[in-house]
């Protein structure tokens, strides 16, 4: 089983190219998701020459070189609290890594996992294939995934989005309980809820803790449904028939919430130096995506991304790993979906690009705020509700995960997971997991292996 441990301080900075076009999509999935809008759309390939399911040549570590052993780096400036904790076994949390990844008696049809510390990949290793042969890739059997193969993270974008969001209210001096409705739409019509005047009305922290209500508002029976969803022309009946938080009833997940956010986001940049024109349909989504690029994840060193791909013959595709000679599926926001990019998903990335941004995240303020930072992680904002329970197997560990589902039995499963000593990980796989275990699941237990 080959893996590769990373313990310079420089590691990350050591032969990272990006893969080109290494991206594929996903149709909705999981908790929370409303039917399709965006839908984007999975383009199905042939079987080729493929018959059966041959076993791939494994990728390996053969992406990253592994440097001379360090020491361990110190905590770096502007970390908090959040890098508390006993010390953990990294040799322990990549053995249970491998262990689960290559249990079972079908492999997964390609994955990759990055740990990173401080900034530097300190562990992570790669098998499988990002794209088959019979699905025009060249080579023996195909292209070789990579911990830089870049592939659409499904709902582990929310807490991109959380970063970007949180940042912004920052920078505008705004508070996460401010009520959201001023910073909608001007001509959007404004029911209950959303209201700028409502009694109880919906705020920043609702929508990124999924307590606004919106999921009740969905499952209303006297309410008429039509046309609701997470495009902008779905978002707009629901804005205007209203919602009431729901924060005590705990989180009640739903994608428009995050969808909502994307809207949201321009109008806030504005107030910071940003574009000053009207937010509109055809541009929203797109100023989301600028922002996060030059906001989130430059700041990370982590080149810029889309929720589509410009090379469509190189990108990765998700399969089934029961039946790989049906051929992947490329899976992306269309031309004309462009503008409704990212919020609740669309964002293409690898497991070392979110390692390497939650680190960079946690370990300084190139993102936010300290002060911003520890609103998101105490709030839980953009990471699962189940994060940090004391007296639990999750206590020290924020999460997100994402999950999507297409014909043909074809899957892709991500997970970001922050832990403690400032160790992030993140997991990419475009198939099954190997034995059906959540990939989150698969992080916790290998980093509480390493306790």
């Amino acid at each position: 089983m080959p893996r590769t441990r990373f313990t310079s301080p420089v590691a990350a900075a050591i032969l990272l190219t990006l893969a080109v076009g290494g991206t594929a999509g996903a149709a909705p999935g999981g908790p929370g998701s409303i039917g399709a809008n965006p839908t984007p759309t999975p383009v199905p390939t042939a079987p080729g020459n493929l018959a059966g399911n041959p076993t791939p040549t494994p990728a390996g570590p053969g992406d990253l070189t592994i440097p001379t052993p360090q020491p361990d780096p110190p905590a770096p400036a502007g970390s908090t609290d959040l890098a508390a904790g006993p010390p953990l076994d990294l040799d322990a949390i990549v053995e249970e890594l491998e262990k689960q990844m290559h249990a079972g008696s079908t492999p997964s049809a390609g994955w990759s996992y990055s740990i990173v510390r401080d900034g530097s990949l300190v562990a992570g290793n790669a098998e499988g294939l990002a794209r088959r042969t019979g699905d025009g890739a060249p080579g023996p059997l195909g292209r070789k995934f990579k911990q830089t193969t870049r592939i659409e993270i499904m709902s582990a974008t929310k807490p991109v989005t959380a970063m970007a969001i949180v940042r912004a209210l920052d920078r505008a001096h705004i508070p996460v309980d401010t009520p959201i409705g001023s910073y909608l739409p001007a001509s959007w019509a404004k029911g209950p809820g959303f209201d700028p005047a409502s009694a109880s009305p919906i705020t920043f922290r609702h929508l990124l803790t999924h307590t606004s209500g919106i999921l009740q508002a969905f499952q209303d029976p006297d309410v008429d449904h039509t046309g609701w969803g997470n495009a902008w022309d779905g978002l707009q009946p629901l804005v205007a028939s209203g919602a009431v938080p729901n924060v005590g009833a705990g989180e009640q997940y739903k994608n428009a919430n995050y969808a909502l956010l994307r809207v949201i986001l321009p109008k806030l940049w504005a107030l910071d130096g940003g574009p000053s024109s009207a937010v509109t349909e055809g541009n929203h989504g797109l100023r989301y995506l600028d922002y996060v690029n030059t906001k989130v994840l430059a700041p990370a060193g982590i080149a810029a991304t889309s929720c589509w791909d410009a090379f469509d013959g190189m990108a990765a595709r998700v399969y089934d790993k029961n039946n790989l000679g049906i051929g992947g599926s490329l899976v992306e926001y269309a031309d004309d979906q462009h503008g409704e990019c990212g919020g609740h998903r669309g964002l293409h990335l690898s497991s070392y690009d979110l390692a390497k941004l939650t680190s960079t995240l946690r370990g300084s303020t190139a993102i936010m705020s300290a002060s911003a930072r520890d609103e998101m992680f105490h709030g839980r904002l953009g990471w699962s509700t189940l994060s940090d329970r004391a007296g639990t197997d999750r206590a020290g560990l924020w999460w997100h995960g994402g999950d999507g589902f297409f014909g043909g039995g074809r899957e892709v499963h991500t997970c970001v997971m922050n832990a403690p000593q400032r160790y992030q990980l993140a997991i990419v796989i475009n198939s099954q997991t190997p034995t059906s275990t959540y990939q989150c699941t698969i992080l916790k237990k290998a980093v509480n292996a390493g306790r």
